[in-house]
């Protein structure tokens, strides 16, 4: 990806902290206090409390939690993320206000337009 597609991005991320992202042009590296969600995760983790301890989703410095692989889900499957995107929720908690939540995809075009009604980028 271009450089001005890295730039804007990188924009989006420090001005919008509560609104979902999603990212095309930055890599897993260039986050630093980062948390990394799989989007293989089985529907029913997503909404155990042990995702919470097992995700580190704690503390007062801003943390990105990183959702990788989201296209390469079935449309309907990526559904599951919904809830997480649109109120905040993981483990059947609200997520603090210091957690950005940041989709990291190859390419948007096969991602679910549902899904996307909730993000920005």
């Amino acid at each position: 990806m271009s450089q001005i597609q890295r730039i804007k991005e990188s924009h989006i991320l420090k001005n919008n902290l509560l609104m979902p992202v999603v990212i095309q042009a930055l890599t897993e590296d260039d986050f630093i206090n980062k948390r990394v969600l799989e989007a293989d995760i089985e529907e029913k983790k997503l909404y155990s409390s042990s995702i919470l301890e097992e995700l580190s989703l704690y503390g007062t410095e801003k943390i990105f939690l990183l959702i990788k692989g989201v296209e390469a889900l079935a449309i309907d499957d990526q559904d599951k993320f919904i809830p997480l995107l649109k109120d905040r929720r993981l483990g059947g908690k609200k997520l603090q206000d210091n957690i950005q939540i940041v989709l990291l995809v190859k390419g948007n075009k096969t991602i679910s337009p549902r899904l996307l009604k909730f993000c920005l980028g």
